[in-house]
């Protein structure tokens, strides 16, 4: 065994090791399906678990790829300074033998900043890469485009029906029409959070455009072990899809094609009032021991501030896009507000956030009354008639008239004229 080798597997044991002494041991460890999370709250690993599957499911659904329990995807707690600020991070490691293990860090309170679905994705789309194609070593090894890691997430968020619809209607709306060389070319890292949506969602029209052509599931499954997978772009897709490169002008046209079909109006229908506040709070990682206009801020001005302020602001454009109508500009202020704290983590927004906090109450309250008095209205409706049905929709007969003119005309009819 050489050198390299031998010190990539120390490499890959101290990780582990540095697992176990965080706390975690393997008696911790939750398996999920292609996951095997290390973590001392037994109850986050699972809900981590629980969270992480579907986007396991969407890229198998996609590639036809299916995790191998001989080699999961290893997930670790650990702290901010190891993810570089970020809520996770994904990284290789090489093992004894010369294989690769996918291993994500993870913060403890990743789930409520958000971001971390985007590293479990690379590294479900890395571990089938390195398996076809070993990273050498001493070299760096290749990562999954951008475009199928962003598109990935959001095509298992469209699954699960939270897709924001509208903003596909603004992508074709907008006066810089989709270009998909310039999609493939794309750094998301450098991306405002309306930018970023929008990338997302169109990477995720062309994954669904791709599924779609005949052999997609396989001919996708291909793409990702090609070699030239992560840097040959258009030309990497034309390899695996050999009918798209005799016309080069076909999978552009079926990619707008997917994305103003996404964008018909039979899709777009706005939550209701109960379900914007209860995905607002969500968005915002409400809880009860804390205020919004306290724990923001101070979720501001943490290490990784700026990434969580950028997800939530991600997360709340698009709930405008499907929010209730009386509580859109709630929605709305809370994303500005984010927006600011993205920018500026220091910044005064306590006042401005008690008072969308006071609006949002206020509407959340009013429409349960509504709610409430008209369902009481409709109860105490009831019908006192204590007549059969039959009588209450039988005709009332019409009274016979008694002058001598009816009468002669009856006297008339009975002689038989």
């Amino acid at each position: 065994m050489g050198i390299r080798r031998i010190a990539a597997l120390i490499l890959f044991l101290a990780a582990v090791s540095a697992a176990q002494g965080q706390g975690a041991s393997p008696k911790d460890a939750v398996r999920g399906e292609g996951f095997i999370v290390y973590s001392k709250n037994r109850t986050a690993a699972r809900s981590l678990v629980r969270q992480a599957e579907p986007i396991q499911r969407g890229f198998t659904r996609l590639t036809g790829i299916e995790p191998k329990e001989s080699n999961p995807i290893v997930v670790r707690e650990t702290d901010s300074k190891t993810t570089g600020g970020a809520a996770a991070a994904a990284r290789v490691f090489e093992t004894d033998g010369g294989g690769s293990k996918v291993q994500v860090d993870i913060v403890p309170d990743a789930m409520r900043r958000g971001g971390w679905e985007t590293e479990i994705a690379r590294a479900v789309i890395l571990r089938p890469m390195l398996e076809s194609n070993p990273p050498r070593a001493g070299k760096p090894f290749a990562q999954p485009p951008e475009w199928f890691v962003e598109g990935l997430v959001e095509y298992c968020r469209d699954k699960e029906g939270s897709l924001p619809p509208g903003v596909d209607a603004a992508i074709l709306q907008t006066a810089r029409p989709p270009d998909l060389q310039r999609l493939l070319g794309e750094k998301p890292e450098r991306m405002d959070a309306t930018t970023l949506l929008l990338y997302r969602i169109q990477s995720a029209a062309l994954l669904r455009t791709l599924s779609k052509r005949d052999g997609g599931k396989a001919k996708l499954g291909e793409l990702v072990a090609a070699p030239d997978f992560s840097t040959k772009g258009l030309d990497a897709i034309h390899g695996a899809f050999p009918d798209l490169k005799e016309d080069k002008g076909l999978l552009p046209r079926l990619w707008t094609l997917e994305i103003a079909r996404a964008s018909m109006p039979a899709k777009i229908s706005s939550l209701t009032v109960q379900a914007t506040d209860a995905a607002l709070q969500k968005a915002l990682g409400e809880t009860d021991s804390a205020s919004i206009s306290e724990s923001l801020p101070a979720r501001a001005r943490d290490r990784g501030g700026t990434h969580a302020m950028r997800q939530i602001e991600i997360e709340l454009l698009g709930l405008e896009f499907r929010g209730h109508p009386l509580l859109r500009p709630v929605v709305s202020e809370y994303r500005q507000v984010a927006s600011l704290l993205a920018r500026k983590p220091k910044a005064k927004v306590a006042k401005r956030l008690e008072e969308a906090a006071k609006i949002r109450q206020l509407i959340v309250e009013r429409e349960r009354n509504t709610r409430d008095y008209l369902n009481w209205f409709e109860a105490t409706q009831v019908d006192t008639s204590t007549d059969p049905l039959l009588e209450q929709t039988r005709e009332v007969p019409i009274p016979k008239k008694d002058d001598p003119l009816t009468r002669f005309l009856d006297d008339f009819e009975r002689r038989g004229w």
